[in-house]
């Protein structure tokens, strides 16, 4: 009797452990993509203001050499935004399962063809 008792102890303690890891994993997930969509919303927000302002920071680098070159604004605000970007994206694709890390490889390549 006390071997059956204890089994089913061992059981219910692997079973409750279980759940504990599934319920953790699940907010580690849910912190990744809430983390990574703010991201990405902030960056492309940045790039599609940067775009707009493109025409008159052509016009200002063309009139006043000492401005930064535009080319160069546009790489620099191209480059954060990836660094950020792929920072979140790298833990989504670590903790998701397979069809959000297919999602959220579908907005890497946007974000690229964006680049």
């Amino acid at each position: 009797m006390a071997v059956i008792s204890y089994k089913a102890g061992r059981r219910q303690t692997a079973d409750q452990a279980t759940v504990e890891h599934g319920q953790w994993l699940r907010g580690q997930r849910q912190q990744a993509y809430l983390a990574f969509v703010g991201t990405w919303d902030t960056r492309v927000e940045r790039l599609q203001g940067a775009q707009d302002a493109w025409e008159s920071r052509v016009y200002e680098h063309r009139q006043d050499d000492a401005l930064e070159d535009p080319a160069e604004a546009a790489d620099r605000v191209l480059a954060e935004a990836w660094r950020a970007v792929r920072r979140d994206l790298e833990r989504v694709e670590l903790l998701g399962p397979q069809r959000i890390d297919l999602a959220v490889r579908a907005m890497e390549d946007a974000f690229i063809a964006m680049r």
